[in-house]
């Protein structure tokens, strides 16, 4: 019996959707990974939004600040001070980990039962790996959707990045000079302050986008001075060159394309090089740039968690 052409092309049409339904069937039974995110305020810090962002582009299933804890199937990461870690341990989730700035250690009765500990700190990270305690060295990065550089005309020769809540004796010196304004909180009148909402990060890289050279110092031996500062990964990212105090890890991983100053009269000298240099300074501007995309931005943080979270997967170190 002869098929007509109208039913054959309908056999076919069929065929060709089984066809297509079987060969996806086996992608459609690989399950996302889900992981629960606790951040320490309901407003996600613009690191914390980028970093989401790009774990969820990597594939994960990313459930934000729930009412609830980790489902047993699930993983568990916590934006949270070192004092949350005994409610960590409660969670049910198959890893949990806890990351923190804090700049001192974490102590367990029990260590069979404290989450995997993400530190920016090398020296807390190697601290933690001689006490055998699970944990992995990570900087959350900048959100380069917030800070990049947009080409905008350079107002500001020199500015000062950094909150009047410390003392600094380089921001006193740079109130005498001229060029210089200054960015940040708790500035008293008589400062000359950039104008700006400092919690907005399209307002912080909007300045800094219009700014030659970003200043920051951190005194020697504080926290600050021991990872690279948020005020260095977004003067960078927005395209500034910075000028930084003495800072190890800074000259680690940027080189000389972040530039250290020793002092106030090296910081003359060299912000004065630099403004009259700007050939130089903008190659140290780029080659800063790449570098931070590479290794200090999103998307290479949230890279680094799914490789520290798979080789803990395939290594059942849960």
């Amino acid at each position: 019996m002869k098929i007509k052409t109208g039913h054959k092309f309908v056999l076919f049409l069929v065929s060709a959707i089984t066809a297509v339904v079987l060969c996806t069937l086996p992608f459609l039974a690989v399950k996302k990974d889900t992981l629960y995110v606790y951040t320490n305020s309901p407003e996600l810090l613009s690191s914390e939004r980028g970093f989401i962002r790009e774990l969820k582009l990597l594939g994960l299933n990313v459930v934000v600040n729930s009412n609830h804890e980790p489902e047993a199937e699930s993983y568990g990461l916590w934006f949270k001070n070192p004092e949350y870690a005994r409610e960590v341990a409660s969670s049910p989730a198959k890893i949990n980990f806890l990351y923190t700035q804090a700049y001192y250690p974490i102590e367990w009765a029990d260590k069979n039962k404290h989450p995997v500990v993400l530190t920016p700190y090398r020296e807390l990270y190697e601290h933690y790996v001689r006490s055998n305690i699970k944990t992995a060295q990570l900087t959350l990065g900048v959100n380069t959707m917030d800070y990049y550089a947009d080409g905008s005309k350079k107002k500001y020769p020199l500015l000062y990045v950094g909150d009047n809540n410390k003392v600094s004796p380089v921001a006193e010196y740079l109130r005498t000079q001229e060029k210089a304004k200054f960015m940040g909180a708790f500035w008293e009148k008589g400062v000359d302050i950039l104008a700006i909402n400092e919690n907005v990060a399209q307002d912080r890289r909007k300045a800094l986008s219009q700014t030659k050279i970003a200043v920051v110092y951190n005194a020697p031996e504080t926290p600050a001075s021991k990872i690279i500062p948020d005020e260095v990964l977004e003067a960078v990212a927005s395209g500034a060159l910075v000028l930084s105090s003495p800072n190890s890890e800074i000259s680690r991983v940027f080189g000389e394309n972040v530039v250290i100053y020793e002092n106030e009269a090296d910081l003359n000298n060299k912000y004065q090089y630099y403004l009259a240099h700007n050939e130089e300074t903008q190659k140290k501007i780029v080659a800063a740039q790449n570098i931070l995309t590479e290794k200090l931005s999103s998307k290479a943080a949230a890279i680094r968690f799914k490789q520290i979270l798979d080789w803990m997967k395939e290594n059942n170190a849960n």
